[in-house]
């Protein structure tokens, strides 16, 4: 995985300030960035239904590209045999209404529900290294 994630072309961002603006700077310069959604890492993300289980997860990329007026596009990898297979699913466009929160949850709702879809196509394969439900 360390290899993959210092391959040429591949810069790993810290969930920091400064990784926020190197962020901020590559989706200005049309790069791609790529998050984890399925972890709350930092603790500080929101809590919603996952699996129908009420759940914190990330909100920083729905809020992120809300601010800069850009779409998620979630990205799966699957093992099928010897290969992998991608699977790009069609962008989750954030609304821009006078309510932020409102929003972003919104987002993070179809963000969750194309999540689970992915999961139910192949729960041997997604990699949880973490809890992701309270105990």
């Amino acid at each position: 995985v360390r290899a993959l994630r210092s391959a040429p072309g591949i810069t790993l961002l810290m969930p920091t300030r400064q990784g926020l603006r190197q962020a901020i700077e590559a989706i200005a310069s049309q790069e791609s960035v790529v998050f984890l959604v399925d972890r709350n890492v930092l603790g500080n993300g929101r809590t919603i239904k996952f699996f129908g289980v009420p759940t914190r997860l990330p909100d920083g990329p729905v809020r992120l590209a809300r601010r800069l007026g850009c779409s998620l596009v979630p990205v799966f990898c699957y093992r099928m045999g010897r290969r992998y297979v991608v699977r790009i699913e069609r962008p989750i466009v954030v609304p821009r209404s006078d309510d932020a929160e409102k929003d972003v949850h919104a987002a993070l709702e179809t963000m969750v529900q194309v999540l689970e879809q992915a999961i139910q196509r192949a729960p041997d394969q997604w990699l949880v290294f973490s809890p992701v439900w309270p105990r």
